[in-house]
């Protein structure tokens, strides 16, 4: 810029008191506004965290886990013991299968069993004259001679 006088220079190169004290005094209200925003955000942070369940009841999760977990246990008892209910129940009618095949039931109805140097002989060709066998009854054994 060009001035006609030095003073006049100095004027226009220097800026005028009132007006840096206006902006002074407008950057300070900003700041004002922006510390107060600031400061009332943080504080309702801090209303929210005091407020939160963590807080007012800290244990409340940690029980409610607990709660999870002895409903999952107590679930997990219960299908075991399903399971061994029902393996039992297998096991009864299996040992029942068996035992109405077993060869020795066969003998409480009447039957009896020959052995021959402990092998069963279910041929009456097997049987020689002179042969000494064992006769298996269901309350006991008496020993033979074949004729």
């Amino acid at each position: 810029m060009r001035a006609p006088t030095p003073s006049a220079a100095a004027e226009l190169a220097v800026t005028d008191i009132s007006e840096l004290q206006y902006d002074i005094n407008l950057y300070q209200r900003r700041m004002k506004i922006a510390l107060k925003r600031k400061t009332e955000i943080m504080r309702l942070k801090y209303e929210k965290l005091i407020n939160s369940k963590v807080y007012k009841e800290p244990f409340l999760r940690i029980n409610d886990l607990y709660l999870r977990i002895d409903k999952s246990v107590k679930s997990i008892e219960n299908i075991a013991m399903r399971k061994l209910k029902d393996s039992k129940i297998d096991a009864t009618k299996l040992i029942t299968k068996l035992d109405t095949l077993s060869p020795l039931k066969t003998l409480t109805r009447g039957y009896s069993l020959i052995e021959y140097n402990n092998n069963i002989i279910s041929k009456a060709s097997d049987l020689k004259k002179d042969m000494e066998i064992d006769i298996r009854f269901h309350d006991g054994s008496k020993h033979a001679k074949i004729l």
